[in-house]
This record gives C-alpha cells, structure tokens and sequence, in this order.
C-alpha cells in the first residue's frame, strides 16, 4: 500500500474545525506499562440512537466512510454502522482493542470520551471492507454499563500506539449482561 493512499485515507477527520477530540497533545501520554492489565472484560458497545444529540457524528461518519470506501457503501443494509459494530464486536467472542483516552476540557470541565481500534486479526470483519492496513476507531463515551459510539472513522491498522492502552474485552448484546462498562480510562503518566 502506497504512502500517498494511507496520508489521503487515514483520520479522515483530520483539520475539521468541529472536531475537538483530537486537539488533545498525545505525545505526553505513555501507556504501554498497563498492558496486561485489562483482560476478558465485559462490554456493551452499541450507536448513539439520538439524533438529537450533539455528540451524535454517525450520520456525516456513515457518508465519508461510504464515500472513500466501495464496500461500505455498496452493503445491502439500511443500517451499514450497525452492521459494521454487531459484526466486528460479536457477542461474547473476546475481541482485542486499543484504547485512547481523547478526554477535553470545556468551560472547566472534563469531557471524557474513549475511542476504541480492534485489532485486526485473520478471519476479522474489518478484512472484508478495507485494504490492508486499514482499520476503524469507534469514539464515543460512557453512560452508565454502556459504551455509546458517536463517531466512527478510518484510522491506520498499526501496533499499539504509546498513548493507547491495549485491552481485551468480550462484547455482551445485551447491558443486562454487563454490571458495569468496564472499559478504563487511559491517563497520562506522570514521570
């Protein structure tokens, strides 16, 4: 794959004004001494079904990933996103995640949100959609036993990055199946 496909393909969100979750300088966050730590725990992932929610992206996320890439937009779905979440994070099959706290501050308050890479591994959904090298970062946040998906965008398939911590979680269809979301909260490391 060509460098010049991956800088025009990848974080396709880059540069846009609106976007604040990526303002945060990640080149002070080291969290590769917890890995290990998070294993086998139980999520509930699903789409933010609000569209009157301010966070809500799915819609614009759904339009600029079916326009970069044929295999999305040519699914025989009406709900592509949802299609993408239930088979890319199968009930009660451990999945293997990175995750990145994008966490702001607005008006002195912390605006905490997560996003989520899987690791791509042979056999998985994500193969089936992109070329290789690809993957998807679903960002979100917390509510309660739920991680609520807000956005979804394209993002390089690589190793664990230093500001990512890895974890492996075992996705629940049901938040009846899960007492608490137990996705941690990356943080800086103090040094």
């Amino acid at each position: 794959m060509s460098d010049e496909f991956l800088n025009e393909n990848i974080n396709s969100y880059e540069g846009e004004e609106e976007n604040k979750y990526d303002d945060y300088d990640h080149s002070e966050i080291n969290n590769t001494d917890l890995n290990g730590e998070y294993k086998n725990r139980y999520v509930y992932i699903r789409l933010n079904n609000n569209p009157n929610d301010r966070k809500n992206r799915l819609k614009i996320s759904e339009e600029k990933l079916s326009k970069k890439f044929p295999a999305i937009k040519n699914m025989q779905t009406d709900n592509r996103l949802g299609t993408i979440l239930e088979n890319e994070f199968r009930d009660g099959f451990p999945k293997n995640i990175y995750i990145r706290n994008l966490t702001f501050q607005k008006d002195e308050k912390d605006i905490q949100v997560l996003a989520i890479r899987p690791e791509i591994a042979p056999g998985d959904y994500l193969l089936e959609l992109f070329p290789e090298g690809i993957s998807l970062m679903f960002r979100g946040h917390i509510w309660g036993r739920e991680f609520i998906v807000d956005d979804i965008y394209d993002t390089a398939d690589t190793e664990q990055l230093d500001f990512e911590v890895a974890a492996s979680v075992i996705p629940q269809n049901n938040p009846n199946g899960v007492v608490y979301n137990d996705i941690p909260y990356p943080v800086p490391s103090v040094e």
